[in-house]
């Protein structure tokens, strides 16, 4: 009997004991869990709606490091982001693409507080193009003063029906002055800025012309043009080099070091055709000599087209022209020729894309 006792006894030890290990393997795991949370890091950006007065959720933002890594991956049951590490960060939101410098210096969830544009430009798509600021819901008219969450200015203007009619500012969260539009018809100007104040752009459409710089203040392109739209531009190195020279029947393309990189001209063809046809497109005739950075001709293209992207009358790079569009291709090697295709002549395909993609990897050397 008494052997029986003990017995009973040891085993209600072993049984408490084991639910001890239970017990504390549990809170073990859930100190885990709740120690795993506390070290995410996580960014809250909470949104106002400036006519409400209410929090929007309908803001689209995301963020990126110093590196330019985007992370737009957004829990929207909490509105937030994760991140990686602690360290220095950008939102970037709104329309007109506002950004923000933010750094995060704890784990768990930082956030911060954000208003929404009370003015907003909606551009549709028109020929003419027009254009119409809003106030809230209502078309824009009077003075009318928009603001950062901590009370900074974010844009002054006078409206009427939509349109500014004095001097429009535009401002960034450190004070300084973003952008000046002066709308009277007799000088029509919009000036850009840089953070560090210096300025970015100069559009005159009075004197039509346009002057864009490089944040440490060079010059970075200038263009003018007529009532024609016969333009001119001109796009400069860093060091102040040239870099592209063109106007709409030539373009001269430099090295940083001045050497000539590509010479290219340009005329209509089938003129008389498209003056007597209903279709009023116009095709234009690219002959184009390449050169290397210690002045070796490479290259000669010739083809056809008309606009590329972003409404450039040239090509910004050879992988713009379709395969369709060229005419000739001569590759050159120590100034003889190396290799040869007329495109109206030569059926195999095959040979076609290989001397192109021979000629974009000599263009990229």
């Amino acid at each position: 009997m008494y052997d029986c006792v003990i017995h009973i006894n040891k085993l209600a030890v072993i049984i408490k004991t084991k639910r001890m290990k239970i017990s504390t393997l549990i809170i073990v795991f859930f100190s885990l869990i709740k120690f795993a949370h506390s070290q995410e890091i996580k960014y809250k950006a909470i949104f106002i709606n400036q006519c409400t007065k209410e929090v929007s959720n309908e803001v689209f933002w995301w963020i990126s490091d110093m590196n330019s890594n985007h992370y737009n991956q957004v829990d929207y049951n909490e509105n937030t982001i994760a991140l990686p590490t602690l360290g220095k960060y950008k939102i970037h939101f709104g329309n007109e693409q506002d950004s923000k410098l933010i750094n995060i210096e704890k784990f768990g969830i930082s956030k911060d507080t954000f208003y929404t544009n009370r003015i907003t430009l909606a551009n549709y798509v028109s020929n003419p193009p027009f254009s119409e600021y809003f106030d809230c819901d209502n078309l824009a008219n009077g003075i009318i003063v928009d603001y950062f969450y901590n009370g900074d200015l974010r844009l002054k203007g006078k409206f009427l029906n939509g349109q500014p009619i004095d001097t429009l500012k535009k401002y960034f969260r450190n004070g300084k002055i973003k952008e000046l539009y002066i709308p009277q018809k007799n000088k029509k100007q919009h000036i850009t800025f840089f953070e560090n104040g210096n300025i970015k752009a100069d559009y005159n459409f009075k004197k039509k012309y346009k002057k864009e710089y490089y944040v440490s203040g060079e010059i970075e392109k200038t263009e003018n043009w007529n009532r024609k739209f016969n333009t001119e531009k001109i796009e400069y190195y860093l060091n102040g080099q040239k870099k592209i020279v063109q106007n709409n029947t030539k373009q001269t393309e430099y090295f940083l070091n001045g050497n000539l990189k590509s010479q290219c001209t340009r005329k209509e063809v089938s003129k008389l055709k498209r003056i007597f046809s209903k279709y009023k497109n116009r095709w234009y005739e690219y002959q184009c000599h390449k050169f290397d950075s210690l002045g070796n001709k490479i290259a000669f293209i010739k083809f056809y087209g008309n606009n590329f992207s972003n409404w450039n009358i040239y090509p910004e790079n050879l992988t713009e022209i379709k395969a369709s569009q060229f005419s000739t291709i001569i590759i050159y090697e120590n100034g003889k020729i190396n290799k040869s295709v007329d495109f109206s002549t030569e059926s195999q395909i095959t040979i076609k894309e290989n001397i192109i993609q021979e000629l974009i990897n000599l263009n990229d050397i």
